[in-house]
């Protein structure tokens, strides 16, 4: 499987991405790793690639700076700069995006929810282009973090909380959104019928449930047997069977499937 490391995506410190190109693409995938907006890195993430190559769907496992450095309306700033990089520049590093599908875990999962809610028109970047998204275990409400103790690295106060919050938001794509979270998760990460509804931007939208050749609305969001830790633990697990592949492939190939199919 054919890789570009390290290929730069803006002027911050870690604004890189590492592209995956499909053989014959039909789509692509930009996947945002969590880490609550302070840890981890797109080297972490880059096992999930060659499942989505074999499908057809180019990868770009996208890198951002991190909380204390920024804070994390500048993170979003960058995801944003990340999809206009990739749909005017993924062709010629063989990863074209006129099909794209934005993915995330955690405050992954949060940043993709913030795409949704982005003005692409206003940034010259066609909203058409973007099909499809995926939000596992996504942090849709930051106000709870005002009083947590990592705080005092995301520096979120009160009005910062509410105006990154996506459950606050109104959406600004026409493509569905697929919500996912760990039936064992705390009620911070996951996804309750209220929040999941409001979570899909207050718009009339419905959690999406995915199968391997269609997606239909569904009444909640998908759940696996996990916990929000656990969801990225059960990544590392490279056993190729179905009941062994990570929550992230099972969740993001199907969806990506089915949104790059229509």
């Amino acid at each position: 499987m054919r890789v570009l490391r390290d290929v730069r995506y803006g002027p911050g410190p870690k604004q890189t991405v590492d592209l995956f190109p499909a053989e014959r693409p039909r789509g692509a995938l930009l996947f945002i790793h969590g880490g609550y907006w302070r840890a981890l890195d797109k080297d972490d993430h880059s096992f999930i690639a060659p499942s989505f190559v074999a499908e057809g769907i180019g990868v770009a496992v996208v890198n951002y700076d991190l909380c204390p450095s920024v804070r994390i309306a500048h993170i979003v700033e960058q995801c944003r700069q990340a999809v206009d990089w990739l749909t005017r520049e993924g062709e010629s590093h063989g990863v074209p995006a006129q099909r794209l599908i934005v993915g995330g875990h955690s405050a992954g999962g949060h940043l993709t929810a913030m795409m949704f809610a982005t003005d692409w028109k206003a940034r010259g970047t066609p909203a058409g282009a973007m099909v499809g998204g995926v939000s596992i275990s996504g942090v849709f409400d930051l106000e709870p973090l005002v009083g947590v103790s990592f705080n005092s690295d995301l520096g979120l106060d009160p009005q910062s909380a509410r105006e990154l919050s996506p459950i606050h938001l109104d959406p600004r794509l026409d493509a569905p959104l697929l919500l996912a979270a760990g039936a064992d998760e705390t009620s911070l990460g996951a996804l309750s019928s209220k929040d999941a509804q409001r979570a899909a931007f207050r718009s009339g939208q419905t959690p999406l449930q995915c199968t391997e050749r269609v997606c239909r609305p569904a009444k909640r969001a998908f759940r696996s047997d996990h916990g929000h830790l656990r969801q990225r633990v059960k990544l590392r697990n490279r056993r190729g069977d179905a009941t062994h592949r990570s929550t992230y492939n099972v969740v993001i190939a199907r969806s990506a499937r089915c949104f790059a199919a229509k």
